[in-house]
């Protein structure tokens, strides 16, 4: 998040994630510890003030809960190294890394007396 997020109450900060898990703004004013006379206030006014910082806040937790390819990746070379786990999954993941790696490649033979046309794209990895 931006560093005007850092500006932010530490009250502000909860107030935002318990919204975004009740989605309930005067609940959420008085978890995050505004006093319950003015919970429905604040929460109302907490709302339109910080809505910005909630649509940022859940972009920032899905991004969380979703593995990046980095984590992936990672995750397969531990499985393929660890002598404990099955032998099938290992070979899978060995598998797996290998086709991201281009490792394997197919070899096509073709036997013909006639004259044909070969087209080649070349990809060039990231």
């Amino acid at each position: 998040m931006s560093n005007d997020y850092d500006n932010l109450t530490e009250k502000q900060k909860r107030f935002i994630d318990y919204y975004i898990e009740t989605s309930n703004a005067a609940e959420s004013a008085r978890r995050a510890g505004y006093s319950e006379k003015t919970a429905d206030r604040i929460g109302h006014e907490n709302l339109k003030k910080l809505e910005n910082y909630i649509q940022v806040r859940l972009e920032q937790l899905n991004d969380e809960r979703i593995a990046s390819a980095k984590e992936v990746l990672q995750y397969f070379t531990t499985i393929m190294r660890d002598k404990n786990e099955d032998t099938n999954d290992r070979t899978k993941c060995a598998e797996l890394l290998g086709k991201k790696h281009g490792i394997f490649r197919e070899e096509v033979v073709i036997e013909t007396d006639k004259p044909f046309e070969v087209n080649i794209n070349i990809r060039k990895d990231k």
